[in-house]
């Protein structure tokens, strides 16, 4: 199966082409190839969407300027904490990366009740990491290698190209973020599971330890106590507008 990372089959510029994760994995104006999830028959890919505006630097994410620093510095230590996600396919998409974790064969999707379930699982697994909240799930597309993004005038680029993943390696990710949802965001940001001091109080006594549902602070005089995985997340992601609409930020 290919992989379908080449430029669009022509020599003229290329305006924001777009690539299916799902059915045929056809190119085209979003217009043309976006369908909605109950015509979605086999999925091919999740994608993970990394915003360079969405992430609020601090203690755990360095201010990245450009995609590529943000690739270097943060993007490529997160994926590098799972063997799951180390596989991820990755493209500078303009003022952004895209993430595929692409199937080693398309997941077919014979009717409504499995369309459902594994639109579920996509949004388990997209959760393992600090992603645009809003983006798509199985009907997410991705900007085509040698596209141009108009916003920027960028050309869009391979980064690296990853390796598919099977289907038992997503279910396990997914069976690891029910089970385990805090610790495993957690271990994917820091490749830890207690972290000194803890980056929600900063007390430099304060340790923050992973359990599989909250964190806990300890070893001060006055922890914080238990911590949620949303409050770690606002660690990470800079506050959204309330008039951003859901999956805004997939068109990067």
């Amino acid at each position: 199966m290919s992989n379908n990372i080449q430029p669009p089959p022509t020599s003229e510029p290329q305006l924001d082409i777009r690539e299916q994760l799902f059915n045929g994995g056809e190119t085209g104006p979003i217009q043309q190839i976006q369908v909605e999830a109950s015509l979605i028959f086999s999925l091919r890919g999740i994608l993970f969407d990394f915003d360079l505006h969405m992430y609020a630097p601090g203690d755990l994410i360095p201010d990245a300027q450009s995609p590529e620093e943000l690739y270097q510095q943060v993007v490529r230590p997160w994926l590098d904490h799972h063997p799951v996600l180390a596989c991820m396919e990755v493209r500078m998409s303009g003022s952004g990366l895209h993430g595929i974790l692409r199937f080693d064969k398309p997941v077919e999707l014979p009717d409504e009740g499995v369309q459902q379930r594994w639109a579920a699982c996509v949004e388990v697994v997209q959760a393992a990491l600090p992603i645009d909240p809003g983006q798509p799930g199985i009907t997410a597309t991705t900007r085509a290698i040698g596209s141009i993004n108009s916003k920027n005038g960028r050309t869009v680029e391979l980064l690296t190209p990853g390796k598919p993943v099977t289907v038992d390696e997503v279910l396990s990710l997914r069976d690891q973020m029910k089970i385990a949802p805090f610790r495993t965001v957690m271990e994917n940001v820091t490749g830890s599971s207690r972290l000194t001091p803890c980056p929600v109080c900063r007390h430099s006594d304060a340790t923050l330890s992973a359990l599989d549902h909250v964190g806990k602070c300890y070893g001060s005089s006055s922890p914080c106590g238990q911590v949620n995985l949303a409050q770690f997340y606002d660690l990470l992601l800079q506050p959204r507008r309330p008039d951003e609409e859901a999956g805004q930020n997939a068109n990067n």
